[in-house]
């Protein structure tokens, strides 16, 4: 994409989220906003997604090397959790839309407890020095799609239109 082409589209992105704001859809423009901000970012999204209970955090954890998720039988992930590969930190986004970074070194246990936390915490990013994870890529752990949570659905499919990659992670007692 030359340079002209970029800031064309970049141009026409603004007005039709001008265009999603005058409508009154926030919830269109949020997407949009999301999206763009992806682009500019040039990050690449890998989504592991699927039913409640399958495996996805069990299976990242088994990626990364490392038991940093929280796994169960039961419903465990009730918000979006974001694994990047930098200076070792979390970063909470609730769901007031306040922001908080915890720097340095973290309590697995604790961390564990915030990606629990679907009612006051709605994203969690981790940073670590995970060689399993190129720079500029970010594996997405979400809820079980079909949780009984519609707090936890929403979660999931609020990432699913940026993710570059999806895993549709199923147990073998699923199918």
């Amino acid at each position: 994409m030359t340079e002209r082409s970029r800031q064309e589209l970049l141009y026409k992105t603004g007005a039709l989220y001008e265009q999603l704001i005058e409508n009154q859809d926030e919830k269109r423009a949020a997407k949009l906003a999301s999206v763009v901000k992806k682009a500019a970012d040039e990050e690449i999204y890998i989504a592991f997604t699927g039913h409640y209970s399958a495996g996805k955090s069990s299976l990242l954890n088994c990626l990364l090397m490392e038991n940093i998720l929280p796994t169960s039988p039961i419903p465990t992930s009730a918000n979006l959790v974001v694994i990047r590969n930098g200076e070792k930190r979390v970063r909470l986004h609730t769901t007031d839309g306040a922001c908080a970074e915890l720097e340095g070194a973290y309590h697995k246990d604790k961390v564990q407890q915030y990606c629990k936390d679907g009612e006051q915490i709605e994203t969690v990013e981790i940073f670590d020095r995970y060689t399993e994870i190129e720079p500029g890529v970010a594996y997405i752990d979400t809820p079980g799609i079909d949780s009984t949570d519609e707090a936890h659905f929403l979660s999931a499919a609020s990432i699913l239109h940026q993710a570059d990659a999806l895993f549709y992670v199923v147990h073998y007692n699923h199918v």
